[in-house]
């Protein structure tokens, strides 16, 4: 499968820590390639630009180049006929992350959805509860598939878009209505408007790495969420280790958490624990 990532020309950083996590788990048969990403912002841009309508606010440039970004690399793969994956370039692999999405792919499950998504963001807490408990009780391997037109999910850093919606999908971003939201969004709205199915392999196959923490697309006001989200995304992938996330939550605990809610927090901590028995 081809997997284009979406990178800026100065993310230097970020187009060598995602190459070597790749390489680690490319299998044959697989390819990363670079795709540039759209730089609204640059003096010489001349390119497309989104139509904004409603009342709403408007797109930032790093938004909006975003969203052209992603369109752009499903408008050119949409006419190939063959399933692909868009990352940004924050993503990062395990060893075994091909492989569980090969297996995936090869079985009968996958022609049912348009969007295979490899890893989302569950923003509220009983999202994360329950997707942590269910962590807990898969055996080694196993691997579930959720869906995620009921779920409050978001993000759109890695997907798989299958031959049969590709060219639909291209075609339903370039409405405005659409162009006038984030990507992630965008893509939300038609996954809960059922006008595509899609779903997210768990535990995830990939994850986002450390300059997810510092995003080059979100206001910095949004950090403290961006810092919890990415932090559990890191907790149950494939990929987890707690000696890697260790320091983050310690940064945590000293910094956003007051008494009351550490003493929330135990009890959570209990409920999510290998040893609660529900009644």
């Amino acid at each position: 499968m081809d997997a284009f990532y979406i990178n800026l020309e100065a993310a230097t950083l970020r187009r060598q820590a995602i190459e070597s996590s790749f390489r680690l788990a490319a299998r044959p048969g697989w390819a990363l390639h670079r795709f540039p990403a759209t730089a609204i912002a640059a003096p010489a841009y001349a390119g497309p630009r989104l139509r904004h309508v409603g009342s709403g606010r408007r797109l930032s440039m790093a938004e909006e180049g975003c969203y052209l970004s992603h369109r752009s690399v499903i408008e050119r793969q949409a006419r190939l006929g063959a399933p692909f994956m868009v990352l940004e370039d924050d993503v990062v692999f395990a060893s075994p992350s091909v492989s569980l999405i090969d297996g995936f792919m090869k079985s009968g499950q996958a022609h049912d959805w348009d969007l295979i998504f490899t890893d989302v963001i569950f923003p509220d807490a009983n999202g994360m509860l329950n997707l942590f408990r269910l962590r807990q009780s898969l055996r080694p391997g196993e691997v579930r598939v959720l869906d995620l037109a009921a779920r409050g999910f978001a993000g759109t850093s890695a997907y798989i878009v299958m031959p049969k919606a590709a060219a639909m999908l291209a075609e339903q971003l370039n409405a405005p209505a659409l162009e006038s939201v984030p990507f992630d969004m965008a893509v939300r709205r038609l996954i809960y408007d059922k006008v595509l199915r899609a779903c997210v392999l768990f535990p995830f196959p990939t994850s986002v790495g450390e300059t997810a923490q510092a995003s080059q697309i979100q206001d910095t006001a949004a950090s403290t969420a961006d810092l919890l989200w990415n932090t559990f995304r890191q907790m149950v992938w494939i990929g987890a280790d707690r000696a890697a996330v260790e320091g983050v939550l310690r940064q945590i605990d000293e910094r956003h958490v007051d008494a009351p809610a550490r003493d929330l927090g135990i009890v959570l901590s209990a409920m999510a624990s290998r040893s609660y028995v529900p009644k």
